[in-house]
């Protein structure tokens, strides 16, 4: 095999401390019998009683093949440094594989790396660290766990930490540290650690999404009494978030966006904030918003204690909406909830792919959709794009919860259940599809930004 300028450097390198190696192997035994007494932890580290400490070297062809090379000068906790150069390939793929022979299915493992990254631009695109996890009863899931989450350090510096939940069916895994179409890059990985946690912990959200067909009130004080009553009806399912629709003070009263409109605080806000306080559950709803001469199509995020948790402004007004008067926002905003991180869209913005895709890359886990009516394979395809929940309240639609395979958890429609669609959420718990795996894992990782500046352009 060919090694590229760059291995036989560390080569000359690695020749000239080859009087230390006795020193450096006692020190790994010692290392590696300490890790061994370590009490539910199963670290990749260097076993010196195999071939380059256990790791292999991979690549698809040999015109992929990256340089590789170990540095005993720069590593941690005993090992050697591991090093991938590009090799000067334009096509390159491929690095170091390392095969951990036992895990427990829906235990946490937590993947940390420590490593100096050289001309490599994009980092997200031209290094995979990822898990593969292997097992008899695994079914045709055949797609690895990418680590997605990494931070800059000082100079070269970078490190990776991610936390996995081994799937069901489990019983080993391949960690994999990979370069990808970088021929000049020189990575090295000083410290790679893949660790036990406990059993992974549910974190449970019970949603509702709420059909209302806007009877009963033709006024906003009859709205918001056909309003309290839905939140109530929720609110006894044990609901910690009830999703309202859009604009509710104009649907149904027949008034227009202007006088609908009321700055916050106003009578809907404090109508709806007693009900949150009394439940002790998020109320989002949709309103129009008046704001210094403007008027926007907006939700609201009421938070348990009745406090406003924060706004977002319709982005992708219609046209007839802009011909009422009606103005859009400049930005799509993700919230930080006591149980995750979400993202809201109001109506329009959900016919949008990159609306969802937005918000998803802020790291919302659930999206939820105030609206008066969307298409429900619209909707459903905003789910499964990004792998996210999605939960969508409705006047003249369906109102659903939406899981990230866009299957429909729970729906509420005229002849269909009670008014309130319910689902309770684990949000700890990866949806993972057959042959796909977790896909919003892969979303993150894959994209090919490099190929879709067309999209951003005018």
């Amino acid at each position: 095999m060919r090694q590229g300028l760059f291995s036989l450097l560390v080569a000359v390198l690695l020749a000239s401390a080859a009087g230390a190696q006795t020193t450096i192997e006692e020190r790994m035994e010692r290392v590696r019998a300490e890790r061994s007494v370590a009490a539910g932890v199963d670290l990749i580290k260097w076993d010196s009683l195999q071939r380059e400490g256990g790791w292999q070297r991979w690549w698809p062809r040999d015109q992929q093949a990256p340089g590789f090379s170990l540095d005993a000068t720069k590593g941690a906790r005993g090992a050697p440094a591991l090093l991938l150069g590009g090799a000067g390939r334009k096509h390159v793929f491929g690095g170091w594989r390392y095969t951990v022979t036992k895990v427990e299915e829906a235990r946490d493992y937590r993947f940390i790396a420590k490593l100096d990254v050289r001309s490599v631009p994009n980092p997200r695109r031209n290094m995979l660290c990822r898990v593969r996890w292997t097992g008899k009863d695994l079914g045709n899931e055949v797609t690895p766990d990418y680590v997605t989450r990494y931070v800059r350090g000082q100079g070269y510096e970078m490190s990776f930490d991610e936390t996995f939940v081994a799937p069901r069916g489990a019983e080993g895994a391949v960690v994999e540290l990979l370069i990808q179409e970088i021929p000049s890059a020189v990575v090295i990985f000083r410290e790679v650690r893949f660790e036990a946690g406990a059993t992974a912990r549910a974190r449970i959200v019970r949603v509702a999404c709420v059909y209302w067909d806007a009877s009963g009130g033709e006024s906003v004080e009859g709205t918001l009494k056909a309003l309290g009553a839905l939140v109530d009806k929720a609110a006894a399912k044990q609901a910690d978030v009830v999703v309202l629709p859009e604009t509710i003070t104009s649907v149904g009263t027949g008034l227009s966006p202007q006088k609908a409109a009321e700055k916050l605080p106003g009578k809907v806000f404090f109508a709806l904030s007693e009900k949150a306080r009394e439940h002790k559950c998020y109320i989002i709803y949709g309103f129009y918003e008046a704001d210094q001469g403007a008027i926007y199509s907006s939700a609201a995020v009421i938070a348990r204690d009745g406090t406003l948790a924060g706004t977002y402004r319709k982005v992708q007004v219609s046209p007839r909406e802009a011909e009422a008067g009606v103005t859009g926002g400049a930005f799509f905003k993700t919230f930080k909830l006591d149980f995750g991180k979400v993202g809201i869209l109001v109506s329009r913005d959900a016919a949008f792919p990159e609306s969802a895709r937005v918000e998803m890359l802020d790291q919302a886990e659930i999206i939820f959709v105030v609206m008066r009516r969307e298409d429900l394979k619209t909707l459903q395809a905003r789910a499964v794009d990004n792998g996210v929940w999605l939960a969508a309240s409705g006047i003249d639609t369906p109102s659903v919860v939406i899981d990230p395979t866009g299957s429909v958890a729970a729906m509420a429609f005229k002849g269909i259940g009670d008014s309130v669609a319910l689902h309770q959420i684990d949000l700890a718990k990866k949806v993972r599809r057959p042959w796909v795996g977790d896909w919003r894992n892969q979303v993150l990782k894959e994209r090919r930004t490099d190929a879709y500046l067309k999209i951003v352009q005018e």
